[in-house]
C-alpha cells in the first residue's frame, strides 16, 4: 500500500518552509518516514541553494528527493503564486 501526503508553507525562510511542509506531508501520509519526496518551490526559493536537502532527507528519511521550481505551488489545499512558498509530497 502506498501512503502519500502533501504539505505546504509560505514561511519566508526557505529552511523553515521546507521543514514545515515536509512535517505536514508526513503527518497526512500517516507514515513515520518517506521513501520518496517531491519538493516544489517558487523560483526565488529554489535559487537559494541545495543546503536544505540534507535536512529534508534527515526529517523524512527519504533516500530520493525530486524537485522542481516554478511560478507558484499548488496542493489540494492551497494555490500560492508570486510569493515565496514550498510544497512537499511524501510517499512511502
Amino acid at each position: 500500500m502506498i501512503r502519500a501526503g502533501t504539505g505546504y508553507s509560505d514561511n519566508s525562510s526557505l529552511e523553515k518552509a521546507t521543514l514545515e511542509a515536509a512535517a505536514a506531508a508526513l503527518e497526512k501520509s500517516g507514515a513515520s518516514n518517506a521513501d520518496l519526496v517531491f519538493l516544489f518551490a517558487t523560483l526565488r526559493e529554489a535559487a537559494k541553494g541545495t543546503g536544505i536537502l540534507k535536512k529534508l532527507r534527515s526529517l523524512t528519511g527519504a533516500k530520493t528527493i525530486v524537485g522542481s521550481s516554478g511560478f507558484g505551488i499548488l496542493t489540494e489545499q492551497m494555490e500560492i503564486e508570486q510569493r515565496p512558498s514550498v510544497a512537499v509530497m511524501a510517499l512511502q
